[in-house]
């Protein structure tokens, strides 16, 4: 039954003629972003996250522990929180730290922390391509 079939020649990687990724497309930096505000306020950065294209962005419960000195010295009334994170490309991340920045000078009870890290490396193409929002590979040149 299988006399027609035709062998197929192993390609080993000797044979691809492919460069490294970055080598080859456009690559853009990532950074991480962490915001911490008072409970029930971080929807409103994961919604705006959401409409600037972010593709990664999650909220996650927090509860602070320092003690009431501390509390009082920074100002900070509630120790019930809410932590955004998102991860974000670099040519966006000075409009999302704007509007954060004037949601925080908004009033006292809008007041947060925002702290943004640099991404070194990601584990995959179809995860960095992901967190970019790139729909298709966009070639160098």
């Amino acid at each position: 039954m299988l006399k027609n079939v035709k062998k197929r020649k192993n390609i080993t990687s000797q044979d691809k003629k492919t460069l490294p990724y970055d080598k080859e497309f456009k690559v853009q930096k990532l950074k991480f972003l962490v915001i911490i505000v008072n409970k029930y306020q971080g929807d409103y950065y994961v919604n705006k996250l959401l409409k600037l294209g972010v593709s990664a962005c999650f909220m996650a419960n927090g509860y602070g522990t320092a003690t009431r000195e501390i509390y009082s010295v920074l100002g900070v009334g509630e120790t019930k929180k809410d932590v955004v994170f998102a991860l974000i490309s670099e040519d966006k991340i000075e409009q999302v730290l704007s509007i954060i920045q004037n949601k925080f000078n908004v009033s006292n009870n809008a007041k947060g922390v925002a702290v943004t890290f640099k991404v070194d490396s990601i584990m995959g193409i179809l995860l960095y391509r992901f967190f970019t929002d790139t729909k298709e590979n966009i070639r160098k040149g």
